[in-house]
């Protein structure tokens, strides 16, 4: 399928995305750690006529480039981003997002920047509402980040020896574990991923301010989990679901694995009615 690539600049930053489709439906996407803009494909291939996707590269993730003095974005830099966007695509007057594990914190923090145009979320294995032990860790205080850079940049870890210890004590989930130790193997995915969990803990938010908004402007949420999703379960989005009316929030089970969520889930996830 052909695509058309684009660019949002702020400062020495780029933030690529990629066109899908040409539905009336339109829909932001951000995709997970280690992925890229074609995460969205398995939903691109049945809906492009229903649907336009612009699917987002995360920065240090396909061709996004982060180039700014700090290491953590903010949401005013976000606010940026989004403003280009739009310009840029001036035809776009409201939009569904749809954010996928760690893609799930740029969702979340679209739709405290847009609210009043978002029609939909549909949040698949989210990060951003409740933060997992092991990244509060590595990005929430001072020690924790330098040692985290540490081992990260280091040739010889002692992350996978303090991984195996902590899931033999069962501090962590034997599936966690299997995927940091995988994520682990490759110095640059090592850098990638500190750069990645530096970058994304500027975006933090509160599951009640994000309730409040969904309920004042009556955004239909969308919760889909994984069957068998040791990364992201249920109990980490549980906080914000609570808090919604039943009206704006459905919540689906999909047969999956966290990698296997998006090729598993149903399309229709993405047509329903607001």
């Amino acid at each position: 399928m052909q695509a058309s690539t684009h660019f949002i600049t702020i400062g020495q930053s780029k933030l690529s995305y990629q066109k899908y489709g040409e539905g009336a439906e339109i829909w932001l996407c951000f995709h997970g750690f280690g992925q890229d803009h074609s995460f969205i494909m398995p939903l691109v291939h049945s809906l492009q006529k229903a649907c336009t996707f612009y699917s987002f590269d995360m920065f240090f993730h396909g061709q996004s480039h982060w180039e700014e003095a700090s290491e953590a974005i903010s949401s005013v830099f976000w606010q940026q981003c989004l403003e280009v966007f739009f310009l840029q695509e001036s035809s776009i007057n409201t939009f569904s997002v749809l954010g996928y594990s760690l893609g799930g914190k740029f969702a979340l923090a679209t739709l405290l920047a847009q609210p009043q145009r978002v029609k939909k979320m549909v949040l698949v294995a989210s990060e951003g509402i409740e933060e997992h032990r092991v990244y509060k860790i590595a990005t929430r205080n001072s020690w924790g980040r330098f040692f985290f850079k540490k081992f990260t940049h280091q040739a010889h870890s002692p992350i996978p020896w303090l991984l195996d210890g902590a899931q033999k004590m069962r501090l962590i989930p034997t599936k966690t574990h299997h995927f940091i130790q995988q994520q682990w193997q490759s110095p640059e995915n090592r850098k990638k991923l500190y750069r990645t969990w530096q970058l994304t803990r500027g975006l933090f938010f509160q599951p009640i301010v994000v309730a409040e908004l969904l309920c004042k402007y009556q955004i239909v949420t969308h919760f889909v989990i994984g069957n068998h999703d040791t990364v992201v379960p249920f109990a980490r989005v549980r906080a914000l679901y609570k808090l919604l009316p039943d009206a704006l929030k459905i919540l689906t089970f999909v047969d999956a694995k966290h990698h296997q969520i998006i090729r598993n889930m149903e399309n229709n996830i993405l047509i329903l009615p607001s």
